[in-house]
């Protein structure tokens, strides 16, 4: 009796460490896989970093691009905080027209 309990014992550890040798690549192949993904992460990382919305620009900086783009008085800069920054310059005109340039925090003038 002693000899058929030996092969079966030796037939189960036998289908155990196919089962365990088939889990474990699984998982390597599973690990391989994502190693390209996962460096693709790492990679775009310090560039999401570097897209990250900055200060923007300054109210002299924002004040002096809408005195180059337009003739007239400066009546006001007031700094958008509502979602994105930037400012708000009114500007009034020879003809005593008010005119809203709104300037984004890249330097970009919106004309209202």
């Amino acid at each position: 009796m002693s000899s058929i309990g030996r092969g079966f014992f030796r037939r189960v550890d036998r289908h155990r460490l196919q089962a365990l040798r088939t889990v474990l690549t699984r998982l390597l192949a599973c690990l391989l896989m994502c190693l390209p993904l996962a460096a693709a992460a790492a990679e775009r990382e310090p560039a999401r970093r570097a897209l990250a919305p900055q200060s923007g620009v300054s109210q002299d900086r924002a004040l002096n691009l809408v005195r180059e783009a337009v003739d007239g008085r400066v009546l006001s800069v007031v700094p958008i905080e509502s979602g994105r920054r930037g400012y708000q310059v009114r500007i009034l005109l020879d003809g005593g027209r008010i005119q809203t340039i709104r300037v984004s925090p890249r330097g970009r003038l919106e004309r209202r």
